[in-house]
């Protein structure tokens, strides 16, 4: 497994614990900056496609 993969799965769990706190509301932008505010280096792209990906 790749680093990337080990980080996409970090980046994802927090993705999903987001979106479970804002009752399934946060779409890309304010799931970016959430994400951002809890100190992740995460672009707007990337949670893109990790929530396109994961049917979030």
């Amino acid at each position: 497994m790749s680093r990337r993969q080990r980080d996409d799965m970090v980046i994802l769990a927090h993705v999903r614990e987001q979106h479970r706190l804002s009752l399934q509301s946060y779409g890309r932008p304010r799931m970016t900056e959430e994400l951002q505010d809890l100190g992740l280096k995460v672009g707007h792209r990337r949670i893109s496609r990790l929530m396109r990906e994961n049917g979030i």
